[in-house]
């Protein structure tokens, strides 16, 4: 369920039980910089309440270590192969709350603006 959700359990932060689940998909080439501004304020929200609201996976397109347009490379939970709903336990996609696509524009288009 996400980096983060493990680091929590033996933490001051309690799980919440309606908490929102969130899927990252990490395409190579993502914007590191969108990323975090998506990400951070699910952790912050996580850290001032004190509760665990919101839980995340990170998902590699085709492969767990992804690079970042800034050459920063982040190791994903899974790949997309791996959360085919046929490989995975009844119910474990129902929890997902949203998925957001974490991509960037082609080389040529950046190039161009």
């Amino acid at each position: 369920m996400g980096q983060m959700h493990r680091s929590f359990r033996n933490s001051h932060i309690s799980v919440d039980k309606a908490s929102r689940h969130i899927a990252f998909l990490l395409l190579p080439g993502f914007s590191h910089y969108s990323f975090s501004a998506a990400l951070e304020p699910l952790r912050s929200a996580n850290i001032i309440t004190g509760h665990l609201h919101f839980t995340w996976t990170l998902v590699g397109a085709t492969d767990r270590q992804v690079t970042a347009s800034n050459g920063v490379t982040t190791l994903a939970d899974l790949t997309l192969d791996e959360l085919d709903p046929r490989k995975l336990a009844p119910g474990t996609l129902s929890c997902l709350a949203a998925a957001w696509v974490c991509g960037s524009l082609p080389a040529s288009s950046r190039a161009q603006k």
